[in-house]
């Protein structure tokens, strides 16, 4: 399923969906590099019409960690590159979310071995 259809189907208000935007912005920004990331986090929320919406507190994010965490990590890949500074937001995240290093390296364990698999297929597709 696409991150953007992984969002929708969690039906978070806009407060929350605020709130998640900007932990993803604040990924995106830990590169130096954010514009294509900066787009990828634009593209996800196009059609969220959050306008002047207050985001609603991080921790309040708490029931929706691994969709969250999973959004997060694919962001900060999505460059061919996950850069120390990059897996020290998500670290953060992750400790405010209620997730340990063990419970956030399972999620990337996972997260990865997903983007592989995509990637094995487009891979196959062209050949």
């Amino acid at each position: 399923m696409r991150l953007v259809d992984r969002i929708v189907a969690e039906d978070l208000p806009p407060p929350l969906l605020a709130a998640l935007r900007d932990a993803l912005q604040a990924v995106s920004g830990a590169s130096g590099f954010a514009t294509l990331e900066q787009d990828l986090v634009d593209g996800l929320f196009d059609r969220a019409e959050l306008g002047d919406v207050e985001p609603a507190p991080l921790d309040d994010l708490w029931p929706h960690a691994e969709l969250v965490l999973t959004v997060a990590l694919t962001l900060a890949v999505a460059d061919g590159h996950y850069g120390v500074e990059e897996a020290r937001v998500i670290g953060r995240l992750a400790a405010r979310l209620g997730y340990s290093a063990a419970g956030l390296a399972e999620i990337e364990t996972r997260v990865f071995d997903e983007l592989q698999a995509v990637g094995r297929r487009l891979r196959d597709k062209e050949a």
